[in-house]
């Protein structure tokens, strides 16, 4: 994985787990019950109704546990399979499934993620986030690590960075195309006026500040990870040949 993003990573599992540790279950379980519709409307003063527990709360040792469970599962169906025996492979229980979704989804819930320019494709990037974990629910090894929570919140935010890259590059030629259509426009009003040879330096475009904000940003990010490819790059033949 990219080390660029190994530090922010570590930030996001820290503020995620501070809504999901074990630790908080306690707020949960010793706070009073409360009953109120989402239309409720709480006065000053009144104590706020917690969230339910189960809505969003993963416990580390129970995911790691169902883990366990699912490889003994497989073992078992390998076992069979070398046997010769007409086995399915063992489905992803329902357990792992909504640890899965409520990592993906109170990721995106984060500072890193709830940006309002993401609204658009925030469905996209849980959706693409969740069927990620899936595919690799079985690389995680307990043998080697008792966290699945980090593993897979990592899973899941390369994914989410993924998603960024594709919308940002679609939405930068979408920008692109209508900058080109504007100046096009603009060059073929003034081809018909009689001082077409200053038009270069006269072309009056509508307010898209926005846009052009956009686009020098994507290329100012692209040129600078270009860049540091190259230095990578160059440092890693420098220590195979010397300088």
């Amino acid at each position: 994985m990219n080390e660029i993003y190994d530090e922010e990573i570590k930030e996001l599992e820290d503020e995620i787990l501070l809504d999901m540790q074990e630790d908080d279950a306690e707020e949960y379980e010793d706070a009073p019950k409360h009953k109120y519709k989402k239309s409720t409307i709480i006065a000053i003063g009144q104590d706020k109704p917690l969230a339910a527990k189960e809505r969003h709360y993963v416990s580390k040792e129970d995911f790691f546990n169902a883990i366990v469970k699912r490889k003994a599962l497989l073992k078992t169906y390998q076992e069979k399979l070398e046997q010769g025996l007409d086995v399915k492979k063992p489905q992803i229980s329902n357990e792992i499934g909504e640890y899965i979704v409520k990592i993906c989804t109170n990721l995106s819930k984060k500072s890193n993620f709830a940006k309002k320019r993401y609204d658009g494709f925030r469905a996209d990037m849980i959706g693409d986030a969740i069927e990620q974990c899936v595919r690799y629910i079985d690389s995680f090894n307990p043998e080697v690590s008792n966290n699945p929570f980090s593993y897979f919140t990592q899973t899941a935010y390369y994914r989410y960075i993924d998603r960024i890259k594709v919308e940002d590059k679609e939405t930068y030629l979408k920008y692109k195309s209508i900058m080109n259509s504007l100046v096009l426009s603009e060059l073929s009003e003034q081809d018909t006026n009689e001082n077409a040879e200053h038009i270069h330096d006269n072309i009056e475009l509508p307010d898209i500040s926005h846009i052009t904000e956009f686009i020098e940003k994507y290329e100012r990010l692209q040129a600078e990870a270009v860049k540091k490819v190259k230095v990578k790059k160059k440092s890693v033949m420098d220590d195979i040949f010397g300088d």
